[in-house]
């Protein structure tokens, strides 16, 4: 008796780019392209055994973080725990396709935001200096510009608020962290 095969659905089969995408997919708003590059990352780590259990195409969880890298979709290991909360919430060892579809359509539209934040963080950046980082200098330049009466001491506080103080001044990451903390991205 041949051995068993694991039986593939329409929504996993590989047959290179059919130029449409799923209507899961579409769903997600990803598109034909986007299905493509993750049902390949995702075909590369089936295994037989999870796919059988589960009666239909399964990568086990402990392989979810290298299919990820393989889209690019690295986290960290805090975020990791709650991907694979969400991913396998029964914990059965295995994740299957339309589950990965949705947990790496989040992530894909994570990653586009956090882009998107990324270049409104450099641009309001440049509005307070040309530098590498903020300093006293470039808070007193803005305060002068605004006609904003401002103590050393306010800007020393607004410096080491933001956690720029033993550094000279406040740089690129920082200035971000601060902004989303804020509620300004």
């Amino acid at each position: 008796m041949p051995p068993r095969r694991t039986r593939t659905t329409a929504s996993t089969k590989s047959s290179g780019s059919s130029g449409k995408a799923s209507a899961k997919a579409k769903s997600l708003s990803l598109s034909a392209e986007q299905e493509d590059e993750i049902r390949n990352a995702w075909e590369l780590f089936l295994h037989e055994e999870a796919s059988e259990e589960a009666g239909e195409p399964a990568v086990l969880t402990e392989d979810v973080d290298k299919v990820l890298m393989a889209l690019k979709l690295e986290s960290e290991e805090s975020e990791f725990a709650d991907i694979l909360e969400v991913i396998d919430p029964s914990e059965d060892g295995y994740v299957i396709w339309p589950r990965f579809l949705e947990v790496v359509a989040a992530l894909k539209m994570k990653q586009t935001d956090d882009g998107d934040d990324e270049e409104e963080v450099e641009e309001a950046f440049r509005l307070f200096t040309k530098g590498e980082k903020i300093t006293a200098a470039d808070l007193r330049r803005i305060a002068e510009d605004l006609k904003e009466h401002v103590t050393e001491e306010q800007i020393r506080d607004m410096i080491l608020e933001a956690g720029g103080g033993e550094e000279g001044g406040v740089g690129r990451r920082r200035f971000g962290e601060v902004m989303r903390r804020a509620g300004a991205l």
